[in-house]
Formats: structure tokens, C-alpha cells, sequence
């Protein structure tokens, strides 16, 4: 029987959420100063690196993390419950605010998850991993092929909100902050 209560008690968390989320209100509207999220792209792949085009096409991981108070809950009240997944492609996920982190300075983009798996904490911690490709501008010096080194930058940020309502900040990971894995 320990098996049901297992599996309800994170359903009945869900639940909880979602009534006090008022439908379409953004958690960077709602706590502006405090909407602060963490970005780390893990890079799986290095496709191209075209060095006529002075571009590089790679693939990998946008992972984000941020707070949303709103999804709390004290696990002592629940089982000790201490995080629930909302799986991606239901209607589970339409509800919690997700950050529209994308790098700016990118020819193209894509995100080849569409609704990705969110892993929420009782703290209201969110963790969401989107796998994606990205095209962007690199310049580089080719004066020492092929013992050459190149150091491409770019820019990761919100679409539609600016620095003062959401601050886009690296991961911390081991002690030192990156946005690279």
C-alpha cells in the first residue's frame, strides 16, 4: 500500500501547485527583483567550425534554474516529498513560468525539445534542460594553423525582458561560476 501513497502524494503536490498559480501571471512580473536565473550550456557536439564564414555550429544543453516561490511546499506536509517532475508534452508543464533564455548573438537557433521535462523542489527550486543547436559568429585568427587557439564569445539573455526584470546569471558549479560545462 506504501507504493500508492508513494506514487499519489507527488501527484496531490501538483495539485497544490497549480491552485495557487494564477493562470498567464510570469514569475518575473510577480517577483521582479528576486527573478534571477541560472544558465549553463553543456556543449555535446562541435559540428562545424567554418573559419572562411567565421562561424561555429554546436549542439548541446540549455540548462536553467531559477526560484519560484509559488511552487513551494514544506515536504513535512507531504511525506517528505522533496521534489516532483511535471513531465514534458502534458498539461502539467503549461502552467509553471519558464524563462525565455536564448543567445543573442545566434544565427540560428533551435530547440529541439519543444516541452521539456521540469524537475521542481519543495524549496521552489525549478531545474528544466532543453537540448539545442545553435549557429553564431566567431572571430578568429587562423595566423598559426594549426597550433592556433580561438575564444568565442556570446551572450546569453531573456527575449522579452529586460536586465532589471530578469537577470540572467552563469550556473555556479563548483565553487566558480560558468555558463560552459
Amino acid at each position: 500500500m506504501s507504493w500508492l501513497i508513494d506514487w499519489y502524494q507527488p501527484y496531490l503536490i501538483k495539485l497544490e501547485i497549480f491552485s495557487k498559480l494564477e493562470h498567464g501571471t510570469r514569475m518575473c512580473l510577480v517577483f521582479p527583483p528576486d527573478c534571477i536565473v541560472r544558465i549553463q550550456l553543456a556543449i555535446v557536439k562541435l559540428m562545424d567550425v567554418d573559419t572562411a564564414g567565421q562561424t561555429i555550429f554546436l549542439s548541446g544543453w540549455m540548462r536553467h534554474y531559477w526560484v519560484d516561490p509559488r511552487l513551494a511546499w514544506d515536504p513535512a506536509d507531504w511525506g517528505g516529498v522533496t521534489d516532483v517532475t511535471f513531465k514534458k508534452g502534458t498539461t502539467e508543464t503549461h502552467g509553471i513560468w519558464t524563462p525565455d533564455v536564448k543567445m543573442i548573438e545566434a544565427f540560428e537557433n533551435w530547440e529541439k525539445i519543444g516541452d521539456p521535462d521540469f524537475t521542481v523542489y519543495s524549496s521552489g527550486d525549478v531545474f528544466v534542460s532543453r537540448a539545442a543547436t545553435f549557429k553564431f559568429p566567431c572571430s578568429m585568427w587562423v595566423s598559426e594553423f594549426p597550433f592556433d587557439n580561438q575564444q568565442c564569445t556570446f551572450t546569453l539573455g531573456s527575449w522579452s525582458f529586460h536586465g532589471f526584470t530578469m537577470d540572467v546569471q552563469p550556473r555556479r558549479t563548483g565553487g566558480e561560476y560558468s555558463a560552459v560545462a
